[in-house]
């Protein structure tokens, strides 16, 4: 089991490493709108 564990954290880290970059850079074009809002919300 020990083994075992280590090889599957890598997998999905890289998954989802891709999906929320592409949600940050959404988010990102609102904040640069109202910069305020963005500091609260991180």
């Amino acid at each position: 089991p020990p083994p075992q564990a280590p090889p599957p954290p890598p997998a999905q880290l890289r998954s989802r490493l891709p999906r929320p970059r592409r949600a940050r850079r959404r988010l990102r074009r609102p904040l640069v709108a109202s910069p305020l809002p963005s500091l609260p919300t991180l």
